[in-house]
């Protein structure tokens, strides 16, 4: 991913990646700073992010927020001004977008469509820009919201690039859908993937003795026997010595023991013990028990053995009567 940010967003050229193009034309590339001088960009102190409670009713209000990112709210603000320049206008332009105003009232800003806006806006140095807070009942904003609407079912389709930061979004949802795509056809983590069927990239709340629970990759003899680490994956009473069995049958554990789940509901009672914080104490406890008393757990490698060994000097006695 990172690979084809820099190849399209820096360099300037074409890249595929899986069934999807990516055309550097189709995104904006930074421009140099703009060449003017500092006392003659003033827009710092004509850029308002103060929101005024009583804005006035005879102005320009802009909406942009129905299409994707700033870059609708920037063009709307651009598009207000050149209006207003034509028509002679000296007059506030209000906007509920935080972040396109800032961007523009930036000395700094590379972002090609904030510098057109901006030398459009020093061309008029009467004009204000005025943030507005979305939504809490002003006529002009709300009528440019809903003309921003109806813009995007009747109005002009417009050509727009892309800022860098829609690029990364892309890819990051591309990535995403085929993370999920091979966590679905997937032939390992099966276990988790009942628990977890879908991805994220918000880490799971789970301490270290959750995830050797869920994965069974702990103290357990099934895991250790898998690894060829102990003889046997019996546990010493007898039953398979897996993370289930020492969470609600095994003697040894009771006090660490959960509700016996039905067979349907064994999928929905792992997701409840682990999204659950003091299930997932009790089972960080559980597991310092096992790893504590990990001699007590596992069945000793001779109790077979000693009992088939038992029977054979008990017919060597008989067969000594015998004789």
């Amino acid at each position: 991913m990172e690979s084809i940010l820099v190849r399209v967003g820096r360099l300037r050229k074409d890249c595929n990646w899986e069934v999807s193009s990516f055309l550097y034309q189709d995104f904006q590339q930074p421009n140099p700073p703009l060449i003017i001088h500092p006392a003659n960009f003033d827009l710092e102190e004509r850029v308002s992010i103060v929101s005024d409670p009583h804005p006035p009713v005879e102005a320009i209000y802009t909406d942009g927020s129905h299409l994707e990112d700033e870059t609708a709210e920037t063009l709307a603000i651009k598009e207000a001004i050149n209006w207003a320049n034509s028509k002679g206008i000296s007059t506030s332009i209000w906007s509920d977008s935080e972040s396109a105003l800032r961007a523009i009232s930036s000395f700094k800003s590379s972002n090609p469509l904030i510098q057109e806006t901006q030398q459009t806006l020093l061309q008029n140095p009467s004009m204000q820009l005025n943030w507005i807070k979305v939504h809490v009942g002003f006529l002009g904003n709300e009528a440019a919201d809903i003309l921003a609407k109806q813009a995007t079912k009747e109005g002009t389709h417009l050509h727009l690039h892309a800022p860098k930061c829609h690029l990364k979004k892309m890819l990051m949802n591309l990535s995403l859908n085929k993370w999920q795509q091979d966590w679905d056809s997937g032939d390992t983590g099966r276990a988790i993937f009942n628990i977890l069927p879908k991805v994220t990239l918000t880490p799971a709340s789970w301490s270290r003795e959750s995830i050797l629970f869920a994965t069974g990759h702990g103290p357990f003899p099934s895991y250790l026997y898998r690894f060829r680490l102990h003889h046997s994956d019996i546990c010493t009473c007898g039953e398979k010595g897996d993370p289930l069995h020492y969470a609600i049958s095994c003697h040894m554990t009771l006090s660490y023991h959960f509700t016996k789940p039905n067979a349907e509901n064994t999928q929905l009672w792992w997701k409840s013990v682990l999204s659950n914080k003091l299930s997932r104490i009790k089972i960080a406890k559980l597991i310092s028990f096992l790893t504590e008393n990990e001699n007590l757990i596992k069945q000793p490698p001779d109790a077979t053995s000693s009992s088939d060994s038992d029977q054979i000097s008990l017919l060597h006695q008989e067969l000594g009567l015998m004789d």
